[in-house]
């Protein structure tokens, strides 16, 4: 009983046929937090006893979209257009509302419980978060040491002068370098002569009053986001956490050593040290040419070279606050034949429910070109858990309704997860889609003739 508030406060009905939810008095809009849903300025009673399933076209299970907007404010229906009511005559049911899945943890517990009470407190202007910063950390391709060492820095928690002073484990703050009055964390890493000296000889732009910055987390976030933007590609942009760390290193050595070492010293040894990581750390994914879904130019055409089995790499586009969806997917056969999908749908409950409203058009669109024998590839691990774990994943109630359906139409299916380096082309198919920002579906079959070229057939418009 005492934590009944909890769940009042987290839990979300989800619709199956919609008999047993309450329209007006039970949180089925999967908002932030889930509730029932606002009436529009049209309406005015409120029938208590409506139930969802008014709502349902009893002939397509559909949402009926016109009584949707005549009930519901426009915010509203654009989220419950989000939710795929059930075909299979599955009754309503309950997720919590805070996690991916659906199903309840005691951290999403806690988290719901703590920011309630932050709500309920706050007063003032909120500092910005930092948090973004020090999760993609961890992201990073670098050795543990240096993205541990990037987590201080954004922390606070390097042992600089000013630090060590801070905290009475010295008496001097000055930067032992340069003699500045302040040796900070940003001063050490960004500020200091030696420091700027390794970043004007490096590939990294310098931009007065922007890089670098007497801000930590504003030059962090130039090195962790801004450079892909301004046209700096892998290795270059990834050398900064080598960077980082030998120029640190080099200050350690000037006080515990007495050594000097010259800027340009350190940037050739961060330049080594990171070449010769990226080899040592490289997978065989790397080695071996990506096996695009692009038609060849030259593709084998031996029958020893044919695939072993049909391959389907399927893909999703979504942001948040869009208005449309995009799906991608590509289809290669076992002798090279292609066919690609484009879809912009509606836009989607959340990133996840794309991704497998992507897997159920693809599987559905393959079924009724008779390929009963695919192998999926996605780059959403969520997903691939999902299929093998349904019972995790309430949320996804009627969409894994959906695709137990479609499954069982196909003689032999497997979906497998891969890096999302190797899915390029279900991933330029859907966020192109997206980009559109228009409903449509198109699907495009090509096939390999003798001479190596290839024959293209519209399969689908609309």
């Amino acid at each position: 009983m005492a934590a009944k508030p909890l769940l009042k406060m987290g839990l979300r009905k989800t619709i199956g046929l919609g008999l047993n939810t309450r329209v007006w008095s039970e949180p089925w809009i999967p908002d932030t937090r889930a509730r029932p849903p606002r009436a529009s300025l049209q309406i005015g009673f409120q029938d208590p006893g409506l139930l969802v399933y008014s709502f349902i076209r009893q002939d397509t299970k559909q949402w009926n979209i016109p009584l949707l907007h005549e009930f519901f404010q426009p915010e509203d229906v654009s989220l419950i257009l989000g939710l795929r009511p059930s075909r299979n005559r599955m009754l309503d049911g309950y997720a919590w509302n805070h996690s991916k899945s659906g199903i309840y943890s005691v951290k999403s517990g806690y988290d719901l419980i703590r920011r309630t009470k932050l709500e309920q407190e706050a007063v003032g202007v909120r500092e910005p978060s930092i948090t973004p910063l020090l999760r993609y950390v961890w992201k990073i391709r670098a050795p543990g040491k240096m993205k541990h060492f990037l987590w201080q820095s954004l922390s606070g928690c390097v042992a600089t002068c000013q630090n060590l002073t801070f905290r009475h484990l010295g008496s001097d703050s000055r930067c032992p370098r340069c003699g500045d009055p302040e040796e900070s964390i940003n001063h050490l890493l960004f500020l200091c002569p030696p420091a700027l000296q390794v970043w004007a000889l490096s590939d990294f732009p310098s931009l007065p009053g922007f890089f670098p910055s007497t801000s930590i987390y504003q030059n962090m976030s130039f090195l962790f986001w801004k450079t892909k933007e301004l046209g700096m590609t892998d290795p270059h942009k990834d050398l900064y956490p080598w960077i980082l760390w030998y120029i640190w290193k080099a200050r350690n050595d000037k006080i515990f050593n007495g050594k000097e070492i010259s800027s340009e010293d350190t940037l050739i040894h961060a330049r080594v040290e990171a070449e010769s990581w990226r080899i040592a750390n490289r997978s065989e994914e790397d080695d071996v040419e990506f096996e695009s879904c692009v038609p060849q130019s030259s593709p084998p055409r031996h029958p020893t070279e044919f695939r072993r089995s049909p391959l389907c790499r399927v893909d999703a586009s979504w942001i948040d606050h869009g208005s449309v969806s995009g799906l991608g997917w590509c289809f290669l056969d076992v002798i090279g034949n292609e066919t690609v999908g484009a879809q912009g749908c509606r836009r989607s409950l959340s990133a996840l429910h794309a991704e497998m409203d992507c897997l159920l058009w693809a599987m559905s669109s393959l079924r009724e070109r008779g390929n009963l024998s695919v192998h999926f590839q996605s780059d959403c691990s969520d997903l691939v858990s999902m299929v093998g774990s349904p019972a995790d994943w309430p949320s996804f109630q009627t969409e894994l309704e959906s695709f137990s359906i479609l499954r069982e139409s196909y003689l032999d299916f497997t979906l497998s997860n891969i890096p999302r380096d190797q899915n390029v082309r279900a991933d330029s198919l859907a966020k192109g889609a997206r980009a559109r920002g228009l409903i449509f579906s198109q699907i495009i079959h090509t096939e390999l003739v003798d001479d190596g070229s290839r024959i293209i057939f519209p399969t689908g418009h609309m």
